[in-house]
């Protein structure tokens, strides 16, 4: 699902690392993708996923809050939000991934939780 992020910083010893506020949180990510040079402050449409490199474990939660939250200086992530279909919802950031179809569609429309191993960026063509 497209957002539209604004650069904030770039990891000068991580080439990989970035830093986006996407909506009301401030992300830090993995790029997967970048087709251009990136320029801090500016305004980027982009693509987020979750990556799991590790087991997982996706639970449905009685808690209805939303919350992205950065785990210690990794790229990961505790995460509550509410699965739609294919597409984990944080506040108003979607992340779609076919994964839940195949084995998460029982927690349609129910507030879930997880902990994602990191949160990767793709740069779209603007």
């Amino acid at each position: 699902m497209k957002h539209y992020a604004r650069l904030i910083a770039q990891n000068e010893h991580i080439e990989e690392e970035v830093v986006l506020s996407v909506g009301n949180y401030t992300i830090t990510c993995f790029v997967n993708y970048v087709p251009y040079p990136l320029e801090i402050n500016k305004i980027y449409p982009v693509e987020l996923s979750f990556t799991f490199l590790h087991d997982f474990h996706i639970e449905e939660t009685k808690r209805e809050n939303y919350v992205l939250e950065r785990v210690g200086d990794s790229f990961a992530y505790n995460v509550r939000g509410i699965l739609v279909y294919d597409t984990v919802i944080v506040d108003g950031i979607a992340f779609q991934d076919e994964m839940f179809i195949d084995d998460y569609l029982y927690l349609d429309k129910q507030f879930i939780q997880f902990k994602a191993d990191r949160i990767g960026v793709a740069f779209l063509e603007e």
